[in-house]
C-alpha cells in the first residue's frame, strides 16, 4: 500500500491494528523500508481514516501510545 510520510510516497505493510473506543477510532501497525539499502525497517503506528492511512493527531498520540503499550504488554505477556 503507498502512503505519504514525511512529503514522500512509500510502500508500507499492514501487520496489525486496534481500535480505541474512546475515540472512535481505527488505528493500523505498518513497516516500511525507504532505505532498500539499509537491514533496518520502520514501523509506525498510524489512523485509519476510511480507505486513507494518516498521522495520528498531536492532540491525541499521548492516548494511542499508552493504549498500544498496554496492548502490547497484555500479547507478550508484561514486560
Amino acid at each position: 500500500m503507498k502512503c505519504m510520510y514525511n512529503n514522500k510516497e512509500i510502500d508500507i505493510e499492514v501487520i496489525g491494528g486496534f481500535r480505541i473506543d474512546e475515540l472512535q477510532k481505527e488505528y493500523v501497525l505498518c513497516v516500511y523500508d525507504d532505505d532498500k539499502n539499509s537491514d533496518k525497517v520502520m514501523m509506525s503506528i498510524l489512523e485509519k481514516d476510511g480507505e486513507e492511512i494518516v498521522s495520528i493527531p498531536d492532540e491525541e498520540k499521548e492516548i494511542v501510545l499508552d493504549f498500544y503499550q498496554s496492548f502490547k504488554e497484555s500479547i507478550l505477556g508484561g514486560e
